[in-house]
């Protein structure tokens, strides 16, 4: 009985001792890998655009440009309908 209770008790310290490690790895208890502390963001998109002209926009990339986008301006939307430079 006294050997039993002290493997048990040997059992129970290797455990913890492989969780501690675990842990320090980046793993769970449940062995997966622990969520990314720094995940990837997506590009920061620049709210201080200004496009001076739709030659401007075109040169850019951009056109047509929508309303929401960086760099809309209500000057760059002849029709009035939310895209500019079409």
């Amino acid at each position: 009985e006294r050997k039993e209770a002290e493997r048990k008790e040997a059992e129970r310290k290797e455990a913890e001792r492989n969780n501690a490690e675990h842990q320090h790895d980046g793993q769970t208890n449940s062995g997966t890998p622990a969520p990314d502390q720094n995940p990837p963001q997506p590009p920061a998109q620049d709210q201080n655009v200004f496009y001076a002209s739709c030659a401007a926009v075109r040169a850019a990339g951009k056109a047509p440009i929508r309303v929401g986008e960086p760099g809309y301006d209500h000057r760059l939307d002849r029709d009035g309908d939310g895209v500019g430079c079409e």
